[in-house]
């Protein structure tokens, strides 16, 4: 496989980046609280896209710039081994990935931090071979992402933070490793990342025909019935109307 060139910008990860700030400043420009908590019980609609757009969405300015930093550090390193069409194959597979694992447990979340540590556990695992990564994925970084998640986990089970999707950093964290391991083992890189670009296409068309997340199955009540772990702060009763109202909304140009 050809090893891309330094001095060759690293596409993929600017058009990630790109995409983050983009969507990030229409938020601040058509903000809307209420669309917003609305988001999960439209996933459970069956509109199944948004557990890929959704890692294109921030709560925050801190929120966006802690996840461009490590995209950038990662999607770079990785871009520059593997190239940009192997990159974008795998950050779909981890945000569809983290985010369908966050769904099933706790809810939907916003963020791009599911995938961010899909590519810190991909790296993790393959430093052990390949001396870019170690230089990428140092003993001061592992000990800042690891250290997060378990004080993302305290907090949340301790009721004390809003809304942090603990079952994304998890579960893209174990499926960038399961991706590291199999190139690890294989000692090949394309094979298992054409897999995970083939398990988001079957993922992606099994939820959108499938009747857990069709609209026809009637599960919109049962979603906003449903608890969310992940939402630990007592709502407006007017705020949560207008909740309701927008996730039985018809908005099919309502994309992210």
């Amino acid at each position: 496989m050809r090893v891309i060139e330094h001095d060759e910008p690293p596409l993929c990860t600017f058009l990630i980046v790109g995409v983050c700030l983009a969507v990030f400043a229409a938020q601040l420009a058509h903000s809307d609280l209420a669309m917003l908590y609305a988001w999960d019980w439209r996933v459970g609609a069956g509109e199944h896209w948004r557990l890929i757009t959704c890692a294109f969405l921030h709560g925050s300015v801190i929120h966006l710039l802690f996840n461009l930093l490590w995209i950038w550090k990662f999607g770079k390193a990785i871009e520059y081994w593997l190239g940009p069409w192997l990159l974008l194959a795998m950050y779909a597979f981890l945000a569809l990935g983290s985010g369908a694992i966050q769904s099933l447990y706790a809810g939907p979340s916003i963020g791009a931090s599911g995938a961010v540590y899909g590519l810190f556990g991909f790296l993790w695992v393959v430093r052990r071979r390949y001396t870019f990564a170690s230089e990428v994925v140092t003993p001061q970084t592992v000990s800042w992402l690891v250290g997060w998640l378990i004080i993302c986990g305290v907090m949340n089970m301790l009721g004390g933070y809003i809304g942090i999707g603990n079952a994304a950093h998890v579960g893209g964290l174990a499926l960038g490793w399961l991706l590291g391991q199999a190139v690890v083992a294989r000692r090949v890189r394309r094979l298992p990342l054409g897999v995970a670009a083939a398990a988001t296409g079957l993922g992606a068309a099994l939820m959108c025909w499938g009747p857990v997340w069709r609209h026809t199955a009637g599960r919109l009540p049962e979603a906003i019935a449903a608890p969310k772990p992940t939402l630990r702060v007592e709502l407006p009763v007017e705020l949560l109307k207008k909740i309701e109202s927008e996730a039985q909304a018809d908005r099919p140009g309502f994309f992210f």
